[in-house]
């Protein structure tokens, strides 16, 4: 996963910690923002492959910031993780925009799934996974 660029949101700094040393160990260059707004904010500013986003956050909640994201950028990629999965079907019909899901609490087994997804779903995958996981 060398030089995969990822944002990851979530308004818990510990959770922001742990999914920074799992992807960062798996070779990807990751920007953490703490909250919608500190994301968003940050999407103005640089560019991602991923954004791995929270859905419950208290300053800008994770839908508005898809639908914020998805205007700045169409291409990238978005893996939702949430600890409220009965929340995901109305994520979907809303238009949204997410690419994968993950439910907390969740292993790095799965993160690499839902990030391999994503690269699959691209143009070149090996642009973003290198050789796969």
């Amino acid at each position: 996963m060398e030089g995969c660029r990822v944002l990851l949101v979530d308004d818990d700094p510990a959770v922001l910690s742990v999914l920074e040393w799992a992807l960062q160990d798996l070779g990807c260059r990751t920007t953490s923002a703490l909250g919608g707004r500190a994301a968003l904010a940050g999407l103005c500013r640089e560019s991602f492959d991923v954004m791995i986003t929270d859905l419950i956050m208290p300053d800008l909640d994770g839908v508005r910031l898809i639908e914020k994201a998805r205007t700045l950028d169409a291409s990238m990629k978005i893996i939702v993780m949430t600890g409220s999965p009965e929340l995901l079907p109305g994520i979907r019909c809303s238009g949204a925009g997410m690419d994968a899901f993950m439910v907390k609490p969740f292993g790095i087994n799965t993160l690499k799934k839902a990030l391999w997804n994503c690269a699959q779903a691209k143009d070149s995958p090996a642009a973003l996974l290198g050789n796969g996981v």
